[in-house]
């Protein structure tokens, strides 16, 4: 199983999208972000094919966006700046899609803070010991741990 690493985000000076510059999300000279919602429709054979908005549609797929946002912190930054420039179907498009993918949404994490966090969940997972139960205090004559009334 093979992943797809995100490219590395151009470093530009100044990016403003008055300018035509949109910092990580540029494709093809372009805003990457743009685009409205695509649908999934299943065939009668049983595969599903993303259909694209015929009046707007998608350049970039929500899979590559969520994985950017959730790894590349310039993706991150650059998103939330043009973000209200997006059209109002375009911004429900990427309502929706943190909706659906809440995980997305948090805040990043340096490296250290990811390991550490690793690090905690696998040391404080606790430890269970099956220990002998202690023996039974049998008196003669009485009941099995009896104890005297104050």
């Amino acid at each position: 199983m093979s992943t797809c690493l995100p490219p590395t985000p151009p470093t530009p000076p100044a990016p403003t999208p008055s300018n035509g510059n949109y910092g990580y999300w540029t494709y093809n000279g372009t805003n990457g972000l743009k685009g409205a919602a695509s649908t999934v429709e299943v065939l009668p054979d049983g595969r599903r094919v993303v259909v694209r908005d015929p009046h707007n549609p998608a350049l970039l797929e929500d899979a590559f966006i969520i994985y950017s946002i959730q790894r590349v912190p310039q993706a991150r930054h650059d998103f939330n700046r043009l973000f209200p420039t997006l059209l109002p179907e375009e911004q429900a498009r990427y309502v929706t899609l943190f909706a659906n993918n809440p995980r997305a949404a948090l805040p990043l994490l340096n490296d250290q803070t990811f390991s550490d966090n690793l690090q905690l969940a696998a040391n404080t997972a606790g430890i269970h010991l099956n220990l002998p139960k202690p023996p039974a205090r049998t008196v003669p004559g009485r009941p099995l741990n009896w104890r005297p009334t104050p």
